[in-house]
């Protein structure tokens, strides 16, 4: 994204719910380890504003623009000039916003919202999907956990009756190892008789 453009900074917001705030996600021209300790309120500064409204907004004077946040760039030191700022959207639902800073040379226009728009969109697509699968990652670990101290044996198959999972329990009393993952259970099966 950032290469795309003519442009000093740019950034991704991930919105938390819980929080109501947004942080930063990744970033390109300022300092990352200032930035990330920064989280913005909802409703504050454009990617607070864009998060609460779903609405893109630019400015190319935007320390005179009433949505402007100047705490950012007082911690990170950067200064901005011009900006233009487009939500992250999936499933209909506000996830954060991309953010892109001075223009050089020239001033944002609408041919920058619109595909700041559709480079969003493919943004939104992969973070969610990010943010799923490490959540389900995290499931499945929490699952092997519990799963693995019961008194009782377990094993888990997939659709085509791979396995999937199976406590120690399970494996003590079939005579087998967690090297049988992901193999068919009938050649384990006949394997281990």
């Amino acid at each position: 994204v950032h290469d795309s453009w003519n442009i000093e900074a740019s950034s991704v917001w991930l919105l938390d719910e819980v929080e109501q705030t947004l942080r930063v996600l990744t970033n390109v021209g300022t300092p990352m380890e200032v930035l990330s300790q920064v989280a913005v309120p909802v409703g504050k500064g454009f990617v607070g504003h864009v998060a609460e409204t779903g609405k893109w907004i630019y400015t190319n004077d935007a320390p005179v623009h009433p949505v402007f946040y100047h705490e950012v760039d007082e911690l990170t030191g950067f200064v901005t000039h011009s900006l233009l700022c487009v939500p992250l959207v999936f499933g209909g639902k506000v996830i954060g916003a991309m953010q892109l800073l001075n223009k050089v040379n020239d001033a944002f226009d609408d041919q920058d919202v619109e595909r700041a728009l559709t480079i969003a969109s493919a943004i939104a697509i992969a973070v969610t999907n990010a943010l799923l699968f490490e959540d389900a990652t995290r499931r499945k670990h929490h699952l092997e956990a519990t799963l693995e101290h019961t008194n009782h044996p377990i094993l888990i198959l997939d659709t085509t009756n791979r396995i999937v999972s199976l406590n120690q329990d399970a494996r003590k009393q079939l005579g087998l190892n967690k090297e049988v993952i992901g193999q068919p259970l009938q050649a384990v099966l006949a394997i281990s008789e």
